[in-house]
């Protein structure tokens, strides 16, 4: 659609916005939209049951990996499928179904489908939301691993330029490989996704002594120490990213006079005028 669209406007053969919108609008709830490659043929279909008995007309904003081109599907009220383009799944070829989670629906992939998306790209170049996607309907027992070993691959590929999300996959007997791997990479500028990861693999890393990951904590707990000096005002003294901290603060506490200097911190922060507003940085103390 284009511009303003109005109610009798038609989204796919006679579905219009109207009769879309109203079921989102009046109703509780969401699809639930089941993917099925069986018997040589790609099968979508709402599970009513599980949906309290009703069903949606539903956009499936699926992607063709082969040509990377986006097909729009309209799965409607009674199982069919309308595509204005006339749009027919190919076995033979591999998509992702709910390309970029664009669809409202909650969509289950059985194995087959999955696999055959998995057989068909480069997991690590996928987007954020399709790795987490297909990570989700990753089937057990394959030739690629379980979802520990995708992730493993992503990181080893791609060092500290992975989504956080994927260390929650890290089986334990990869750890300190993973935050070796990854300290060694990052370069710790306070970007988005830097926040975002290193928050999740530094103090970690820190407490399993990763090599990179100590030196490079080390030397900024030298400079916290600076910033942060006696007679320095400690409400503004911090320079280090918060998501930092607890990795910096946990090696500085790896010395007594390091673990001084963090305890009579705390002090003058309980002590401070606004310390109700430092809680944050006061729970980032816990020694």
């Amino acid at each position: 659609m284009r511009g303003s669209a109005k109610g009798t406007d038609k989204l796919c053969g006679s579905l219009t916005v109207t009769e879309y919108l109203k079921d989102y609008f009046l109703r509780t709830g969401s699809p639930i939209v089941n993917v099925t490659l069986e018997n040589n043929q790609y099968r979508i279909e709402q599970d009513s049951a599980a949906s309290d008995g009703k069903t949606w007309n539903v956009p499936v904003f699926v992607l063709d990996i082969a040509n990377k081109k986006e097909h729009l599907l309209w799965l409607l009220k009674d199982n069919s499928i309308c595509s204005r383009d006339n749009v027919k799944l190919d076995p033979q070829k591999a998509y992702i179904f709910n390309n970029e989670g664009k669809g409202f629906a909650v969509f289950n992939v059985n194995d087959r489908a999955a696999l055959k998306t998995l057989e068909s790209l480069k997991f690590s170049e996928l987007s954020v939301h399709n790795m987490q996607h297909l990570l989700d309907h990753v089937p057990t027992g394959t030739s690629y691993g379980d979802v520990s070993d995708i992730a493993y691959g992503a990181i080893v590929e791609k060092k500290s330029k992975v989504p956080y999300f994927l260390l929650r996959h890290v089986d334990d007997k990869r750890e300190l490989e993973v935050w070796n791997i990854l300290s060694d990479d990052f370069d710790y500028k306070p970007t988005v996704e830097n926040r975002l990861l290193g928050g999740y693999f530094l103090q970690p890393a820190v407490r399993a002594n990763a090599t990179s990951a100590v030196r490079e904590t080390a030397k900024l707990f030298e400079q916290f120490k600076r910033d942060c000096a006696v007679g320095k005002d400690i409400v503004e003294c911090p320079r280090i990213v918060p998501e930092y901290r607890r990795a910096v603060y946990d090696q500085g506490a790896k010395t007594e006079e390091g673990l001084k200097f963090l305890r009579d911190y705390r002090k003058r922060i309980e002590a401070h005028p606004l310390q109700e507003w430092m809680t944050p940085e006061q729970n980032r103390l816990q020694y």
